[in-house]
């Protein structure tokens, strides 16, 4: 069976490896197709179109966008979409420049309020100077003894409710799904199941979503009914994936979709009048 995992992130934003080991692990745990959907990057895409040897896996071109409504964090994920696109590419710079400022300003506050003094320089090349967030603060305050793992790093110094918290820029669904369809791609829902206020999903379906992920390795069995139900009322496209991040707590293909659902969804764009080369 052609078994696609729609869900991956490098190091181009919190993941940990390089697309060259992600297309190694996947081949060799013979899955057709993934999703390279870093943070607000298309960097991992470039990087990974670049390698793919001889067809042996096929690269989804995405991002996931963060966005919030109401309070509550929306994660949209994209599909095919042309991330040579110049608009894009200027939003996703002005995008990075607002991380990178919020991570200098958390980095301030550690010093400040927690007398914690971590080079803003590291966090930087702990990013690759790309796609910042706080996983790269916490990796460098493992480093230097400050916390024992990330979830330790976040209770003690960079959860929500901690006074070294920035709140960072995000989206509305409806800029996050227009900036998708703009590039050419198919915006999906990620991970509804985690969503704090499920009865947020019917506003976010209606700014536009194409489909809806269904499997993923943090949904309860409730979630993944309520997912379908979403899918059946609203005719969405049901996808799934592994969010992998890391081997460590990861695996490429833990949640796959079949072929045909990457197929359907990729009809959507066509009726758009859109076309891509790529699978």
């Amino acid at each position: 069976m052609k078994n696609c995992d729609m869900h991956v992130h490098t190091i181009y934003s919190d993941g940990t490896l390089r697309p060259s080991e992600i297309i190694d692990i996947a081949i060799s745990n013979k899955i057709y197709a993934i999703a390279i959907t870093d943070h607000d990057t298309t960097e991992g895409v470039i990087n990974a179109l670049n390698l793919i040897p001889d067809k042996k896996l096929n690269i989804i071109p995405g991002i996931e966008l963060s966005a919030i409504l109401e309070g509550f964090d929306i994660h949209i994920l994209g599909y095919w979409i042309d991330y040579k696109n110049v608009d894009l590419i200027k939003k996703l710079n002005d995008i990075k420049a607002v991380r990178i400022e919020r991570i200098e300003k958390m980095v301030k506050n550690l010093y400040d309020i927690a007398s914690i003094k971590i080079d803003i320089e590291e966090v930087m090349k702990e990013g690759n100077y790309y796609t910042l967030g706080r996983p790269h603060i916490a990796r460098v305050l493992i480093r230097h003894g400050y916390a024992n793992d990330i979830s330790d790093a976040f209770d003690k110094y960079l959860n929500k409710d901690s006074p070294i918290y920035v709140e960072k820029y995000r989206l509305s669904p409806e800029e996050a799904v227009k900036m998708i369809v703009d590039a050419g791609g198919a915006p999906v829902l990620a991970h509804p199941g985690l969503i704090d206020n499920k009865s947020l999903i019917p506003e976010i379906i209606k700014a536009g979503i194409y489909g809806i992920e269904v499997y993923h390795p943090k949904h309860k069995t409730d979630d993944i009914y309520l997912a379908h139900v979403f899918a059946e009322k609203y005719n969405l496209i049901e996808t799934g994936g592994s969010d992998f991040h890391s081997p460590e707590d990861d695996t490429i293909g833990k949640c796959t979709i079949p072929y045909y659902n990457m197929i359907k969804l990729k009809e959507r764009i066509k009726h758009r009048g859109f076309t891509s080369s790529i699978l």
